[in-house]
């Protein structure tokens, strides 16, 4: 009686890869001797998409036949061997979630009148191995305007399976744009007839609740052992690809994505990962420094901003709360009642408002100035400062300084140069209109008499409004400045600083807090025309403006007389 004798398949050599050939040997084991018609050996490769319980018809590339005729097989073993070569096009063995591309080997045993012995085996056919080049670091940057803006580097882009893939990722904005969750996918994307879809998808989850702008965050994710090399088949394809998601105010989005190319086990260079770019406060630190150089400013650290002098002025470059760029120029006090801002629509009817003739800035800012012609001196700039001033972002300005700001320009060193370059002509350029602006109407007649009155007292005379600060009469200290109802003086107040404070300050309407060794102090002040107050750390005297720099001489000296009174100083000459 005839018998199916059982089959064995062993591969010569163990690893097939395409463009190679291998040797299939056949061991058939026969209980008692079977005469056989044929044995018949097929391999063939086939590729298929599916979905779900959708298949499409498998396309066949590969499909090779040996056949052997042994007429009677005798008890025991029988070999046979037949040599099949794969070709250099084909692609390797893979299956995914919609797509599968295998190979089989089939040992048909043809029995006469005997139901045959048909065995299917899966022969395994992995990628080439290639050579690598040696790779550089890979940065890839998302950096929209309002957006988060996120920085992230991997050491190299190929790997082999099992190999580590190390990277930095770094936020900012985080906070304006409502960053929530953030992670990382490695993903395997299968593209086929039923669209894309992940045959395998690894997530990292970032901590970004923890995370701070600016600060660079490592991170490692390890390619599967098992993981296959890119696929192109003539029924769909596969490659990596990393991507950085974020959830910004609950929408989930990718921000950066990574093409990867996992090669062949046993790829030369695939082991030689590069050292990763500095991204994030590192790179704007390092960046900021170079520029501070190149533009003549230091570079604080600890607030990372560019800090200069300009012809007297004060300039620091930097980053906004809001993430934008800003200039700021701080400038000693100008006492014009300077307000620079955004315009509005109801600024038009104002009488108040100050245009310079310069269309797109008068649209787009707001001027306020006590004096015209003072606001006009200090910001009519060259036509091509205006320009650039009704581009940026906002500006605003006061009698302490100003503040330009403009879109981010600190990812990019050209662009930020070129900022700090632009802050440094404009604030020069003001450093000379500051020089130009004419004196208030209230020292007009006499500037250079209130000039030698402030000298003569070390203090500084601000011309915009014609105060005197911080004026050194023997031990008292005093400012002399100007009260104003629109551009008019109307009166003229003087303070002199107590020191220590008082217990018990005097008060002009309750003649019992007025002690007798100060009152005849405080009673020349009423009968020259004054009106004082005083608290525990200032005595102030309001009177009629003072227009005549030697009349405010003699008002300093009264206040200051009576301000070492009541702190029970005695007099002093002019040498003490």
């Amino acid at each position: 009686m005839p018998t199916r004798p059982k089959v064995h398949v062993s591969l010569r050599p163990g690893l097939i890869l395409p463009g190679s050939a291998f040797e299939a040997i056949v061991r058939l084991d026969a209980r008692r001797a079977t005469a056989v018609d044929a044995i018949e050996m097929r391999f063939w490769g086939e590729s298929q998409n599916f979905y779900g319980e959708s298949h499409n018809i498998p396309h066949r590339f590969v499909d090779l036949v040996a056949t052997d005729r042994p007429k009677r097989l005798a008890a025991g073993p029988y070999e046979v061997r037949a040599r099949f070569a794969v070709p250099a096009t084909a692609p390797h063995s893979y299956k995914g979630t919609t797509l599968r591309t295998d190979y089989t080997l089939r040992v048909h045993v043809d029995i006469p009148w005997w139901p045959d012995r048909v065995s299917e085996f899966t022969i395994p056919v992995v990628a080439a191995p290639i050579r690598v080049e040696q790779e550089s670091a890979v940065l890839r940057i998302h950096d929209r305007p309002g957006d988060v803006r996120a920085e992230v580097a991997i050491d190299r882009a190929t790997l082999a399976p099992g190999a580590v893939l190390t990277g930095r990722v770094a936020f900012s904005r985080t906070r304006e744009s409502g960053l929530g969750h953030c992670k990382l996918r490695l993903r395997c994307i299968e593209s086929t007839v039923y669209g894309q879809h992940d045959g395998v998808n690894y997530v990292l989850e970032l901590p970004i609740t923890r995370h701070v702008d600016g600060r660079a965050l490592t991170f490692r994710m390890r390619i599967p052992e098992g993981a296959s090399p890119a696929l192109n088949s003539a029924v769909g394809t596969t490659r990596w690809q990393l991507d950085l998601d974020v959830t910004t105010r609950g929408v989930e989005r990718t921000l950066v994505s990574f093409a990867l190319q996992v090669v062949g086990a046993g790829s030369e260079g695939v082991d030689l990962p590069t050292e990763l770019p500095l991204i994030g406060e590192q790179w704007l630190g390092e960046m900021m420094a170079r520029v501070a150089r190149q533009c003549g400013m230091h570079f604080d650290a600890s607030s990372q901003r560019l800090i200069g002098d300009v012809e007297g002025l004060a300039l620091d470059v930097g980053q906004s709360q809001s993430g934008s760029t800003e200039a700021r120029v701080r400038w000693p006090r100008l006492g014009l009642g300077l307000r620079v801002g955004q315009a509005r629509w109801q600024d038009a009817l104002a009488p108040e408002e100050i245009e310079l003739d310069h269309k797109p800035f008068d649209d787009k800012y707001q001027l306020r100035g006590r004096e015209r012609a003072q606001v006009v001196a200090l910001l009519a700039l060259p036509p091509e400062v205006l320009d650039y001033l009704a581009q940026a972002e906002s500006l605003t300005a006061d009698d302490h300084g100003m503040t330009l700001t403009v879109a981010d320009v600190s990812t990019r060193e050209e662009s930020f140069t070129r900022f700090v370059r632009i802050a440094q002509a404009v604030t020069a350029t003001l450093r000379q209109r500051i020089n130009s602006v004419p004196p208030s109407a209230v020292v007009s007649a006499n500037v250079d008499g209130w000039r030698a009155l402030a000298a003569r007292y070390s203090a500084r005379l601000c011309t915009g409004d014609g105060a005197i600060e911080r004026a050194e009469l023997g031990t008292e200290r005093l400012n002399l400045a100007h009260e104003f109802k629109a551009e008019h003086a109307v009166a003229t107040r003087i303070e002199a600083a107590l020191d220590p404070p008082l217990p018990s300050p005097p008060s002009p309407d309750d003649a019992r807090t007025i002690r007798a060794e100060h009152k005849d102090k405080l009673d020349a002040l009423v009968a020259a025309g004054g009106r004082w107050r005083c608290t525990d750390t200032t005595l102030t005297v309001t009177v009629e403006p003072l227009r005549d720099p030697d009349e405010a001489d003699r008002w300093l000296n009264r206040v200051a007389s009576a301000s070492r009174a009541i702190q029970g100083r005695r007099e002093t000459g002019p040498f003490r």
